[in-house]
């Protein structure tokens, strides 16, 4: 499968965790409130098996669902965590990793947002769905 470049992030929308997982942007469609994203699956980031730790899937679950709803939304929203549950569904391969990301909806204190890994081929790795607090950031 031929990927985009990715698209420049803003940096008012980057973190240290962003950098640290090495999140790309390939895609991004605000109309539809999803964005697709490219992450490193880092040696560092391997467990015994040579699988992404589960905490690291997760991480990487939480930026792409938190990152969408960033880059779509109003400028200035900040969407930290308040509930999320992640479904382990394949090992994640060490290397590059695809990642979709979904704005659901954007209320006055609350957005809910989901993510899934997939590899390559477009399977499907893990997904998350997560309950986010909906903060304008002055």
């Amino acid at each position: 499968m031929s990927l985009p470049n990715p698209i420049p992030l803003p940096a008012a929308q980057s973190s240290p965790a962003t950098r640290f997982l090495g999140t790309e942007v390939l895609a991004l469609n605000v109309e539809k409130g999803s964005a697709r994203f490219r992450f490193q699956g880092r040696p560092e980031f391997l467990n015994m098996l040579g699988h992404v730790q589960g905490g690291f899937v997760a991480a990487m679950l939480d930026e792409a669902a938190g990152l969408t709803a960033r880059l779509v939304s109003p400028i200035g929203l900040v969407v930290p965590s308040l509930n999320f549950h992640v479904t382990f569904i394949w090992p994640v391969p060490s290397g590059p990793v695809l990642a979709n990301g979904r704005c659901l909806r954007v209320g006055g204190r609350v957005a809910f947002l989901e993510a899934e890994l997939i590899d390559h081929d477009e399977q499907l790795l893990s997904l998350i769905q997560v309950t986010s607090l909906a903060v304008r950031k002055t």
